[in-house]
C-alpha cells in the first residue's frame, strides 16, 4: 500500500495531468494491479489522511496536486520513501535472517530520543504545551523548558522539535537526542499559521537560520561534482542552469548560513562561487584564512 501511495503521488506530482487510465497503467508497469475502485480509494485516502490535495481537472482531463492547499508534498514523498525502504528491509529479513550480515549502517549509535516522536506528534496535533529537560553540549547543567510544539524536523539522521518557547516570539529547535523527562501538559496554546516558521527553515540549510531574505547563489563546478550534487542536493531550491562537458552552473535560493558554507566547502577544490559578489568575497576570505594554517602565517596561540 505504501508503495502505491508513493508511486501515485510521484506520478501526479511529476507528470502533466495524468489521466485515470494512465495512473492505472503506471501502476501496472510496477507490477501493481488494482481495480479502478481501489485506485479511487487510494486517491481519496492520500487526500484525507496525508493532506495531499489531489484534484481532477476536468478541462485537462487529468489529475494534479494543488500545492497551495496541500501539506509539504516533498516531505510526504520523502517520508513515504523512508517507510518504503523500511518495508523492503523488513521483508528481506523475514525471508532470510542472513540478510542482516549484508547491511551496514552509517553509525553504530542508535538514535536517542526516538521514543518521543509519537507523543510529540500527538501534542503537535492537539496543540498541547510540552515540558522537558534539555541538555546542551556546551553546558554542564540541563535546563527545564516549556514549549509550544509546531513540527518535527529531520536533518542528517537526527530529529528536532521546532516551535516557540513559552513567553518568547522567535522559533527555536531542540534535538530529541538531547531532551529527557518529556511531559505532555494539559494546557493548550493558540497556534497561528506556521508558514513564518517553516519558511525560516525552508530557506536555510540545516538548523541555524540567519536574519534576512533568501538570495540567489550561483556556483560553477566540475561536471563530476555537478552530477554528485544532482543526486545529493544541498538544498531543495537547487537547480542546474548549465550542463557543460567540463563544468556545470548550479543555482541555490537560500539565506546563506554556516551549514550552507560547510556544504560548499566539501567541494572547494572542484567549485567556485560565481555570485553574489559579497558571498564570493566572503567564501574566498574563509579559504585564505584556512591557508594560514599551512603557509606559516597563522599567529601562534602562545
Amino acid at each position: 500500500m505504501v508503495k502505491r501511495y508513493l508511486l501515485l503521488t510521484e506520478k501526479i506530482s511529476n507528470d502533466w495531468y495524468p489521466s485515470f487510465d494512465e495512473l492505472r497503467a503506471f501502476l501496472n508497469e510496477h507490477d501493481i494491479h488494482i481495480s479502478g475502485r481501489t485506485l479511487q480509494r487510494d486517491i481519496q485516502h492520500i487526500r484525507n489522511e496525508y493532506g495531499i490535495e489531489i484534484e481532477y481537472d476536468r478541462r485537462k482531463k487529468g489529475y494534479v496536486i494543488n500545492r497551495e492547499k496541500s501539506l509539504d508534498v516533498n516531505s510526504f514523498l520523502r517520508f513515504m520513501g523512508m517507510v518504503r525502504t523500511a518495508d523492503i528491509l523488513t521483508d528481506s529479513l523475514r525471508s532470510s535472517r542472513e540478510s542482516m550480515q549484508y547491511l551496514q549502517f552509517d553509525s553504530v549509535h542508535l538514535f536517542a530520543g526516538r521514543e518521543y516522536i509519537k507523543p510529540l506528534l500527538r501534542a503537535i496535533h492537539d496543540r498541547r504545551l510540552v515540558g522537558f529537560t534539555h541538555q546542551k553540549f556546551d553546558r554542564d547543567k540541563p535546563s527545564n523548558v516549556i514549549f509550544q510544539p509546531y513540527f518535527l524536523l529531520e536533518y542528517q539522521y537526527r530529529w528536532y522539535l521546532v516551535g516557540i518557547p513559552e513567553g518568547q516570539k522567535e522559533p527555536k529547535n531542540y534535538g530529541l537526542d538531547r531532551i529527557s523527562r518529556l511531559d505532555i501538559l494539559p494546557e493548550t496554546f493558540e497556534r497561528t499559521s506556521d508558514t513564518y516558521i517553516r519558511d525560516k527553515y525552508r530557506n536555510t540549510v540545516g538548523l541555524n537560520y540567519d536574519a534576512g531574505d533568501p538570495v540567489t547563489v550561483t556556483i560553477r563546478c566540475t561536471a563530476l561534482t555537478g552530477k554528485y550534487l544532482e543526486t545529493l542536493p544541498v538544498h531543495e531550491s537547487q537547480a542546474v542552469l548549465e550542463r557543460g562537458e567540463s563544468h556545470w552552473l548550479i543555482r541555490f535560493r537560500v539565506v546563506p548560513n554556516f551549514e550552507f558554507e560547510q556544504k560548499l566547502m566539501m567541494h572547494l577544490q572542484q567549485m567556485e562561487v560565481v555570485s553574489p559578489d559579497w558571498f564570493r568575497r566572503k567564501f574566498a576570505g574563509k579559504l585564505r584564512e584556512a591557508l594560514k594554517y599551512y603557509d606559516g602565517t597563522m599567529p601562534s596561540s602562545g
